[in-house]
């Protein structure tokens, strides 16, 4: 009896080592590219990878059929002889139709232009309740706003709500996200989006935050080392991880970061404009 337990334990002892030593053999590093940046204050910087996927869809046209609402009518269009367009971050081209609507390869609408005159005196500014429901009613001609976390910033200098449409997977945002604007009369304004239906419901996140956030300032402590001396203090804005999806299908990190440099003079502080950065942590 005493030799059948040891036997079990040493086989369960070999075979946790052996499931050990496989984990540690898949384990992958992450790597690190470039996709994006502007100022001068940090040098070295270029750009290492290409977002968008000019051979994929080069002499590809658009879908043949689309249908949307413009000015209370319904429109069916064919954007197949019309070449895209690379905006934004997509991979992927949009195509137009005319000045009034942009589509992207699945027929979704991803940007869309109102003719609204400039807003006189406001009698009544409509709530931020009215501004959601206003726009979750144009986004559900496009797709489930139920999808989406909706959050809302007024902007009093434009005189409209900005209600932004935001796709999580295992609570990181990604990519996915639709931006309705609504005056403060409660009309449609302007909408723009990215990488609409690009995430779906089964998605997940195969991607540890910690490790990726290592990974990330471990490589923007390189680009900083040579300068960071010459300020006072470094300061970190807009910083921001969302999950993305690459022109070969495969799921990334992008990584959004505004640098601002600070010399402090006196009791004062000098803030010397900023170095915006955009990178991708891919596996």
């Amino acid at each position: 009896m005493k030799k059948i337990i040891a036997l079990m334990l040493i086989t369960a002892l070999l075979s946790s080592l052996f499931i050990g030593c496989t984990n540690n053999g898949q384990e992958k590093e992450y790597t690190t590219a470039i996709i994006g940046y502007s100022g001068y204050y940090i040098s070295g910087l270029k750009k290492e990878y290409e977002i968008r996927d000019y051979e994929g869809f080069k002499g590809k046209k658009g879908p043949e059929k689309v249908t949307f609402n413009h000015k209370g009518k319904q429109i069916t269009v064919s954007l197949s002889e019309t070449e895209g367009k690379f905006f934004r971050n997509n991979y992927y081209p949009v195509y137009e139709y005319g000045d009034i609507a942009w589509f992207n390869p699945n027929g979704d609408l991803e940007r869309y232009n109102w003719d609204i005159p400039k807003l006189s005196e406001i009698k009544r500014k409509c709530s931020e309740e009215e501004a959601i429901r206003v726009a979750s009613e144009f986004v559900s001609e496009i797709t489930d706003p139920d999808l989406y976390t909706v959050s809302v910033n007024d902007s009093e200098s434009w005189k409209e709500y900005v209600v932004s449409f935001t796709k999580y997977v295992d609570g990181i945002k990604t990519t996915e996200e639709l931006q309705v604007r609504v005056n403060y009369h409660g009309e449609l304004n302007r909408y723009v989006a990215d990488m609409v239906n690009q995430f779906s419901t089964d998605t997940k996140n195969p991607f540890d935050m910690d490790k990726v956030k290592k990974t990330v300032y471990e490589r923007l402590n390189g680009f900083i080392e040579k300068v960071k001396y010459n300020y006072d203090r470094l300061e970190y804005k807009d910083e921001e991880f969302r999950l993305t999806k690459l022109k070969d299908g495969s799921l990334a990190i992008q990584y959004t970061v505004e640098v601002l440099f600070v010399t402090a003079i006196d009791e004062y502080e000098e803030m010397h404009s900023g170095v915006l950065i955009k990178m991708l942590v891919m596996q």
